[in-house]
Order: C-alpha cells, then structure tokens, then sequence
C-alpha cells in the first residue's frame, strides 16, 4: 500500500494551473501590447464608390459611339429600342407581380387613398 501511495504521489497528473500557467499573461507573443480602454475605435473609409469587383475598363470606341446615336434618336424611336433588343435576344419579357390577396396595410398606396374618398364621398 505504501508503495502505490509513494507511486501515485511521484507520478500524479499536475493541475490545470501548472500546466497553463498564468492565462492573461500572454507570455507567448512577444510583441503583445494591451489596448488601450478608453481608446475610440477606427473608422475606416470607404471609397465613395465601392465596387466589390475592382474597377473596370473603359467603353470601346464602338460602344460610346453606339450611346451618342441613342442619345441622339428622337424619344417614339428610344422607345422601340428595349422591345426591338429583347426581341433580337431572346430575353424573355418580365412578368408583372400581381398584387392579389396581399395585406398591403394601411399605407396601400395611391389606388388605395383614392377608393377611400370615393367610398367617403359615396357614404356623405
């Protein structure tokens, strides 16, 4: 008994502790500076454009060209050119979200506060 005694007091396991040492101390970074408490945090600057893909080439020659003869078209051919591109494209035409059976709230929109006078000067 005195033997497994004495052997267990040699070879006990040492505590957390001893193991870790002092765990605030960060002894292990020898460059570590505590922050300051009552400093303010950075604020950094975003450009007043930010584009997540970097910046970008410059139109061609062809494609500015092609935006003055738009711009210089009169406003009934300006707007054949959206119907005329998604046609030559292929793209298909977006569909309008219909509104049916939604809760628009009190807020409603325009429609909305214009069904309420009528409806008000029907009642009067």
């Amino acid at each position: 008994m005195k033997f497994i005694a004495l052997f267990r007091s040699i070879h006990a396991r040492p505590t957390l502790p001893q193991i870790t040492g002092l765990l605030q101390s960060r002894s292990f970074q020898s460059d570590f500076v505590p922050r300051d408490p009552n400093a303010k945090p950075k604020r950094y600057k975003y450009p007043p454009f930010y584009d997540p893909y970097g910046p970008k080439p410059p139109p061609s020659d062809k494609i500015i060209q092609l935006a003055e003869q738009i711009a210089a078209l009169p406003p009934e051919e300006r707007i054949q050119i959206g119907p005329t591109l998604r046609e030559r494209l292929r793209h298909p035409k977006m569909q309008p979200i219909s509104v049916e059976g939604m809760d628009l709230g009190p807020q409603g929109g325009p429609a909305a506060k214009a069904e309420e006078k009528k409806a008000e000067k029907n009642g009067i």
